[in-house]
């Protein structure tokens, strides 16, 4: 029986991501300090459709959807790890790690999450606080 995947297992770090040629890009900037400030910069970075609701439940559906994208892989390149308060970047982090390990069980689309290589181990910390939950298939 293999051993259960570990919290951050389906983010990526790396200091310079190359990506695919067919791959759909959205990078998130550095200096985000705010939820707005990121559910915006995922809103147009990422194409999301009108009806997001700029929260943490619209955004977990529209990662586990991906409908309006044509390219079947999509990279989302983080500049840095935005800056929220510790429960709201806590919960950020889950969604991300939660719904790149969803895609992976689906043929429809792939998802990559990277982060910069030097934030693996605060990605990590932050990411051990609570075990993954459970995904509806």
């Amino acid at each position: 029986m293999a051993a259960p995947a570990l919290r951050g297992d389906s983010l990526s770090f790396v200091d310079a991501y190359t990506a695919a040629e067919d791959e759909y890009v959205a990078r998130v900037p550095a200096g985000l300090t705010s939820q707005e400030s990121l559910y915006d910069s995922l809103f147009e970075s990422l194409g999301f459709p009108d009806y997001f609701g700029f929260n943490f439940n619209a955004l977990w559906d529209c990662l586990c959807d991906f409908s309006w994208m044509e390219q079947r892989t999509i990279a989302l390149i983080h500049e840095d790890v935005p800056a929220l308060p510790i429960v709201e970047l806590g919960t950020y982090l889950e969604i991300l790690d939660d719904a790149v390990a969803q895609w992976k069980t689906l043929e429809n689309h792939s998802l990559r999450v990277v982060f910069p290589a030097s934030s693996e181990e605060a990605v990590r910390f932050l990411l051990r606080r609570k075990p993954p939950r459970e995904i509806e298939r």
